[in-house]
């Protein structure tokens, strides 16, 4: 049993999962601004979808520079977006639970259906960005 913990200690809780912690604090933080400076004009859904996209440029560039420390590629760049499209539709789908159904308020909905989102994107995005090609 303590080597079972002490596995998942090592896979989870290594330098690279919180360098993508950070990562993603900094991403969350930015989609939060745009969500919450575009919800009364455009909406709940596209103001998340607004936010995600430009959220989504500082990620790749952050992760692949800090997190995983490898060069941008062009296959990366096209290939990166599918790190966010579960994201981005789990989330979505989450707004809208919250939402409409929960009654959460419109300010808070969009970071909480965010934040479950997490491990899924760390997975994802670990697989496109790590390559042999490490940034000196």
């Amino acid at each position: 049993m303590s080597n079972l913990i002490k596995t998942i200690k090592e896979k989870i809780f290594n330098k690279e999962f919180i360098k993508f912690g950070i990562v993603g604090v900094i991403n969350t933080l930015n989609h939060q601004a745009i969500y919450l400076l575009l919800l009364n004009s455009i909406g709940a859904y596209l103001a998340n979808m607004v936010g995600f996209f430009v959220s989504m440029i500082g990620s790749f560039l952050m992760n692949t520079y800090f997190t995983y420390k490898t060069k941008p590629s062009l296959k990366k760049i096209l290939m990166f977006p599918l790190t966010y499209l579960p994201t981005l539709f789990g989330s979505t789908i989450g707004l809208y639970v919250l939402i409409e159904w929960i009654g959460i308020p419109e300010e808070y909905a969009s970071f909480m259906a965010t934040i479950v989102m997490v491990p899924f994107s760390y997975i994802i995005s670990s697989f496109i960005l790590k390559s042999k090609s490490k940034v000196e």
